[in-house]
């Protein structure tokens, strides 16, 4: 669920929450402990028929303990 947004200049911030059991399994991962995360820098481009191509920028990777509080 987005709960915010907002753009300044060219960044565009995002707030959003989801369920901790999202139903998406396979494709969801556990938030307990310290789980690898991959922040997305600008947007993907779409193909003329909507799907995703790759990202221009590599997204950064970082491992983050939400239980801790710290990436």
């Amino acid at each position: 669920m987005v709960h915010s947004s907002r753009m300044e200049g060219d960044t565009v911030s995002v707030t959003f929450s989801r369920p901790v059991n999202s139903v998406e399994y396979p494709y969801d991962s556990s938030l307990l402990g310290c789980q690898p995360w991959q922040f997305v820098i600008g947007l993907n481009r779409m193909g003329p028929n909507g799907e995703m191509r790759h990202h221009r920028i590599t997204p950064v990777h970082r491992t983050v303990c939400i239980d801790e509080c710290r990436i």
